[in-house]
């Protein structure tokens, strides 16, 4: 059933001893979203970092983008082609999916 799936993966990553990603941000993690084919990760660093997990390479996107502050979130739109972000600064960023072109900043 679902639920014993959901208990054993909580089980599987309580067992894990090492990361299962490494952040390539410095800072703490505030904000994380997944869309069909990405993970989105906002710190308090400033930095917004797309991962794509279905990647051949296996590795970070090389889209990382900065806020004048700190990242309080971040959220895919539904189909997954555009990622909002907040900052501390009380700012909205719209970002494309993959590409990480900004579509607006929003003070």
């Amino acid at each position: 059933t679902a639920l014993t799936m959901v208990l054993g993966f909580a089980a599987w990553l309580a067992a894990a001893t090492a990361p299962l990603l490494n952040l390539p941000q410095t800072g703490v993690v505030y904000g994380l979203d997944f869309s069909h084919d990405a993970l989105a990760v906002g710190s308090n660093d400033g930095t917004v970092a797309l991962y794509h997990p279905f990647s051949t390479e296996g590795t970070w996107a090389p889209v990382v983008k900065k806020h004048g502050k700190g990242v309080t979130s971040v959220a895919f739109n539904s189909n997954g082609s555009v990622l909002l972000s907040t900052s501390s600064n009380k700012s909205v960023a719209a970002w494309r999916v993959p590409s990480g072109e900004p579509v607006g900043v929003y003070d």
